[in-house]
């Protein structure tokens, strides 16, 4: 236990070292992310490389104890050559990947070519789920599907990090409680190497946190989002070998234990599927997103998943005890919240189901104007990229009204401009709604007036939601206009 506190010292101090020094790199040679007004909201270009210091941190304890011969874990890792290689060019791969895409971008084609290689790095290197042990069935032998039963471990915890990290601290914050988590499943399998390892893990991300917690002064970027994704499944891999062998996987527990990255992926997909959108195309529907839109704010909302994390690390180490009863408890709590969180999160429901074809060129339209905003300089631009949404949702007419600083009106106007419009007073049931305009760091004063009639039998409760994401993207954009010509 000494050597895993001093693993974890070393990893900490040496991250906040070094966390402090990338800051300053960053911002010197531009590796920074900018605000985009549509998921990026921070005031200011921000840092973005934090999986640097991580990668340094984490690995130099490690290093360090090959100098101890006398140490019991330096001994057990003398033994494993092989795994460490791998686990350094695994995790290598998913640091120069995820900066370069941060520094420059990349296809998402090439994302996950590189996210196979750095799992076919550790496959080969040891890193392997031959079997499994499921409770209630035992040790099954998944045969030839051990690589691609390895390979879709590694990419889906790589990319459910990714997707996760969308708030400040959020992602990092659940990476530690999760290295905690599998530092307490090692203790109790007594896997000493996989102790030491996590807990290095805890150390190198607890100082990266001190910086990225709300309000960030430097971001993970894909380069910390894939390392620390790559690291988790390498060493859930580890944590959860038993004793016995060193091929049974109890994968049930990793999997609990990332249970909240796990369900927002599952989330992810069933909601992108549902919409016929394309897996990898970002939106803000996250859960992370969905409660900060009930009104959570930002550090209650984090404080909250961390809490939902802790909750599903509880749930993993019960799981370790092997108690029928707890086990069934664990999975029944498990399905509920998975159910719930498909109604409430994904918005996927039966009668949903039928109106596929239009959720998802709403919500195409939608992106589609969100993006176009950007780079529109005058609020003719931003109203002219609203049209084609006002148009896909069903509505009749819009109007856009905005107060200057001398309470002076400035109203401009959309119609429908196809054979099925019709003058207001012709169209049987309407329906309206006034919906203020708003920004979070500057006084702008507007709504967003719209009218819909019965002869468009779109969904109303969707087409609120779209609007009140657009609304929020005109108020954003206004505000970046406000500040660009102040």
């Amino acid at each position: 236990m000494t050597t895993c506190i001093v693993a974890f010292l070393i990893a900490l101090f040496v991250s906040i070292a070094l966390t402090r020094l990338i800051m300053r790199v960053a911002v010197r040679f531009d590796f920074v992310d900018e605000p985009d007004y549509v998921r990026k909201f921070h005031k200011d270009a921000v840092p973005c490389v934090g999986g640097v210091g991580i990668f340094v941190a984490f690995f130099l304890p490690v290093t360090a104890l090959f100098f101890f011969y006398e140490n019991f874990i330096s001994k057990q890792l003398m033994h494993l050559p092989t795994e460490l290689f791998g686990l350094v060019g695994g995790a290598t791969i998913g640091l120069v990947m995820g900066f370069i895409d941060d520094v420059r971008g990349m296809h998402i084609r090439w994302k996950l070519l590189l996210q196979a290689l750095a799992a076919t790095v550790a496959f080969a290197a040891g890193y392997t789920i031959a079997e499994v042990n499921i409770p209630f069935v035992g040790v099954i032998e998944v045969g030839i599907l051990s690589y691609p039963l390895t390979l879709f471990w590694f990419l889906g915890c790589m990319n459910a990090l990714n997707f996760l990290d969308g708030l400040d601290g959020l992602a990092a914050g659940v990476s530690l409680l999760v290295s905690i988590t599998l530092f307490l499943v090692s203790l109790v399998f007594e896997n000493g190497v996989s102790m030491v390892l996590a807990i290095s893990l805890a150390g190198a991300i607890m100082g990266f946190l001190l910086y990225n917690f709300h309000p960030a002064r430097i971001f993970l970027g894909d380069s910390g989002s894939m390392l620390l994704g790559f690291l988790i499944g390498a060493l859930s891999i580890l944590a959860g070998r038993t004793t016995e062998t060193t091929t049974t996987v109890s994968l049930f527990i990793p999997l609990v234990a990332l249970g909240l990255p796990v369900l927002d992926t599952c989330l992810v997909i069933a909601r992108r599927w549902f919409r016929r959108a394309p897996i990898a195309s970002p939106d803000r529907r996250h859960i992370h997103y969905a409660l900060i839109s009930m009104g959570l704010g930002h550090k209650r909302t984090v404080l909250i998943l961390y809490l939902a994390s802790i909750l599903f690390g509880v749930c993993a180490l019960l799981i370790t005890f092997e108690q029928g009863e707890v086990i069934l408890l664990v999975f029944g709590a498990m399905g509920i919240i998975g159910f719930v969180s498909v109604r409430v999160f994904a918005g996927v429901t039966m009668a949903g189901l039928f109106n596929r074809g239009f959720d998802a060129g709403a919500r195409s339209a939608l992106e589609s104007a969100l993006q176009e905003m950007q780079n529109k300089p005058d609020m003719e631009g931003l109203w002219a990229c609203c049209h084609p949404v006002l148009q896909t949702v069903g509505l009749e007419q819009a109007e856009l009204r905005l107060l200057d600083e001398n309470s002076a009106q400035t109203t401009l106007r959309w119609t429908r401009d196809d054979d099925e419009g019709g003058s207001l007073s012709e169209a049987g049931d309407q329906w309206s709604a006034n919906l203020k305009i708003y920004s979070q760091n500057s006084d702008i004063e507007g709504e967003l007036v719209v009218f819909k009639t019965s002869r468009f039998g779109h969904r109303v409760n969707l087409t609120t939601e779209i609007l009140d994401t657009l609304r929020l993207a005109l108020g954003a954009n206004l505000e970046r206009l406000k500040t660009d010509s102040g």
